[in-house]
């Protein structure tokens, strides 16, 4: 099956391009990986519990999925959505830059159905997408 990549017409490949330019070459802290999820397009009143499922996910941004593929959530290719992944890989997406999965992060999130009363944090672990040793934090 095609990746489906932002077609070069969306209105969401230009924002992307911005967003890839502003981060290109950008060391990869605690602080960068938050903005980019705000530049990316992600709630401000989320971006902690995202950036703790990131650190979860990524074992602290040190685990083989993430060093081999960029991949700082433990994605999984997309068969049915626009995704900003290249591939495949220990059968998780491969991403050019970790900035990248912070914007496919953003693909993904904006396709959930969330309660406007529910945390972030409480939608992953309800989903069992935090790693079982997150799940009573």
């Amino acid at each position: 099956m095609p990746i489906l990549t932002i077609a070069q017409n969306s209105p969401r490949k230009e924002i992307y391009e911005e967003f890839k330019a502003k981060f290109k070459k950008t060391q990869l802290t605690p602080e960068t990986f938050k903005e980019a999820l705000v530049i990316a397009g992600l709630p401000k009143s989320h971006v902690e519990q995202i950036y703790k499922h990131a650190r979860s996910e990524s074992g602290n941004f040190k685990s083989k999925v993430f060093r081999e593929n960029n991949n700082a959530f433990g994605m999984r290719l997309p068969k049915r959505r626009t995704t900003t992944a290249i591939g495949k890989n220990r059968g998780y997406a491969i991403y050019k830059d970790w900035y990248d999965s912070v914007y496919d992060y953003w693909l993904w999130y904006e396709r959930k159905p969330i309660a406007s009363n529910q945390s972030w944090g409480t939608y992953l672990r309800s989903r069992n997408y935090m790693n079982p040793k997150d799940k009573k934090k």
